[in-house]
């Protein structure tokens, strides 16, 4: 949730710190930000803040957007994304 609104964006590079969120418009850095992580059919909620943003896309691997670091987590939100985590490094070495 941003300024009241919902939105729905591409996720990358996801970390136990935070995400960067793919945004045309991102709000400024020190927006608090509510966020929902669909990972592997378990959600992960919390709150978050706009640490960073790239207000022009550099290249079309750095799309426009802003970094999100991760400042309170739901539930055991925490606890999923450290699971998701491992899972997807587990996969990486196994390829």
């Amino acid at each position: 949730m941003i300024a009241g609104g919902e939105i729905q964006a591409k996720t990358a590079n996801v970390s136990l710190g935070g995400v960067f969120i793919s945004l045309p418009k991102p709000p400024p850095v020190g927006t608090m930000v509510k966020f929902a992580l669909d990972l592997n059919e378990k959600a992960v909620r919390g709150f978050s803040e706009v640490v960073w943003i790239r207000p022009a896309q550099e290249s079309l691997d750095r799309p426009v957007g802003m970094g999100l670091q991760f400042r309170h987590f739901l539930d055991d939100g925490e606890g999923a994304l450290r699971l998701f985590l491992a899972e997807q490094l587990q996969n990486l070495e196994g390829t």
